[in-house]
């Protein structure tokens, strides 16, 4: 099945026809909700995000990110994907949430956890405490 991306402007049309490098595989990343004050679009963060939604994962996984720039979420149950944007933990707009969320802070420093906000869920068909994979492309040619 092709992939399915919230932006299809992200990747711009002719960037999408090189070949996609796997560079790092997650599996088994459990599923939490996005918190409340992870805003759907922050301009700031990256250019990307003024259109898809951010799915909030470990400081090493965004820097590995922040290197190939292309995540993809499997759901292995269905084999449905969808590209993302990643945020760190470690954000400032997130200490709240590492505040009162402890336990699945700890689980996404140590790359066992992923928060998706509702639309990713909806997508790929994926619960609260169900596992995704995550893999990180850079193109290649």
């Amino acid at each position: 099945g092709g992939r399915f991306y919230l932006a299809e402007t992200f990747l711009g049309l002719a960037e999408a026809s090189k070949p996609l490098i796997p560079v790092l595989t997650l599996e088994n990343l459990t599923v939490y909700p996005a918190p409340a004050e992870l805003p759907e679009a922050q301009p700031t963060w990256t250019r990307e995000s003024q259109m898809t939604h951010v799915a909030v994962v470990s400081d090493r996984l965004y820097e590995a990110y922040g290197e190939s720039r292309i995540a993809v979420l499997r759901n292995p149950v269905n084999g449905r994907e969808a590209r993302v944007a990643l945020q760190t933990v470690e954000s400032p707009i997130l200490a709240p949430y590492r505040g009162r969320r402890a336990k699945v802070v700890q689980r996404l420093r140590g790359d066992e956890a992923i928060l998706l906000d509702r639309t990713y869920r909806d997508f790929l068909l994926v619960k609260t405490r169900e596992q995704v994979s995550l893999t990180l492309y850079r193109t290649g040619g």
